[in-house]
C-alpha cells in the first residue's frame, strides 16, 4: 500500500510523489509519462468520456456492455470499440463473469493519474488547495 497525498492507494505501480529535481525539473520514467499520456489520450473523446463517467458512477460493481448501450443509446459495437481503448490505457478494467463481460473504471490508475494532475498544485503544496478542487 502506497500513500499519495495522504490517501491510500493499493498495489500502486507508478510512484508520482514529489518526483522533482533540485532545478523544479520533473524525473518522470517513460512507462509513468506513457501511462499519463495514453490515459487523457483515450479520455480525449466525448463518447470515451461519458462511457468512462458512467462506469465511475457504477463504481466497483460495474456495468455490461448491454447495460451502457441501452443507457447510452449506443451501438454494442461502437461501445465495444471505445471500451477496448479505455482498458488499452489501463482507466477501465474487464472481468468474465459467466456468459458476460463486466466492465468498470480502474480506480487505481484514475487515482494515479489525478495525482500526477495535481501534484505541483499550489506551488508544490497540494494540501493547502487540494479540498478546493474537490469541491
Amino acid at each position: 500500500m502506497e500513500i499519495i497525498n495522504n490517501k491510500k492507494i493499493r498495489n500502486s505501480n507508478l510512484n508520482v510523489n514529489n518526483k522533482y529535481n533540485k532545478n523544479g525539473n520533473e524525473n518522470y520514467n517513460a512507462a509513468e509519462v506513457k501511462f499519463i499520456i495514453e490515459a487523457l489520450e483515450a479520455l480525449s473523446n466525448e463518447s470515451r468520456l461519458k462511457i468512462f463517467r458512467m462506469l465511475v458512477k457504477a463504481g466497483h460493481s460495474g456495468l455490461t456492455v448491454t447495460e451502457m448501450s441501452k443507457s447510452l443509446n449506443m451501438p454494442m459495437s461502437t461501445l465495444s470499440f471505445h471500451l477496448a481503448k479505455l482498458s488499452q490505457a489501463n482507466i477501465v478494467l474487464f472481468v468474465k463473469q459467466s456468459r458476460f463481460i463486466i466492465y468498470s473504471a480502474n480506480f487505481e490508475s484514475v487515482n494515479k493519474l489525478i495525482s500526477y494532475l495535481t501534484e505541483s498544485c499550489c506551488n508544490g503544496n497540494p494540501e493547502e488547495c487540494f479540498n478546493d478542487i474537490c469541491k
